[in-house]
């Protein structure tokens, strides 16, 4: 998963891109336009630099859900009208043929990995925040405890 959000990262264009886009993508998803996700060869070539990292990504998906992947990719908006043999063909097939199709489903991959990853990194910060909004609580407890004791000196 790191390693994918790296990616990710560097096909926006850095870290700030990053984090000035993350709430767009989270509000909009990712076929709204975002930079580096736009064009069929942008997300056909970063399907296929990190095809492992995302279809363990759908994996975790499939399993939550209790979907295969064919029935978990039936359910992208940009993929719905496909029969699962058609998705199975993108998904799977390497012949001259079906590059029409594998480039539809890269595409989806592409923009679901974008989506996931947000919403993951989303959840880690609000974690992270959580986390330490109960530290700086305790600390004021421990501070106030500190000075209860200094007081009945």
């Amino acid at each position: 998963m790191k390693n994918l959000r790296k990616a990710i990262i560097k096909q926006l264009g850095g870290i700030d891109v990053f984090n000035e886009s993350l709430q767009n993508i989270l509000n909009h998803g990712a076929d709204y336009g975002v930079n580096g996700f736009i064009y069929t060869w942008e997300t056909n070539r970063f399907a296929k630099r990190n095809r492992e990292a995302i279809l363990r990504l759908v994996d975790d998906q499939c399993d939550d859900q209790g979907l295969s992947r064919l029935d978990f990719l039936a359910h992208f908006n940009c993929l719905k009208h496909y029969t699962a043999d058609e998705l199975g063909r993108g998904l799977y097939s390497t012949s001259a043929k079906d590059s029409d199709m594998r480039s539809m489903v890269n595409n989806a991959l592409s923009w679901f990995a974008l989506e996931e990853v947000c919403y993951i990194e989303e959840r880690e910060r609000e974690d992270a925040e959580e986390e330490h909004k109960r530290e700086q609580l305790h600390q004021q407890a421990h501070t106030r405890k500190e000075s209860l004791k200094r007081l009945e000196v």
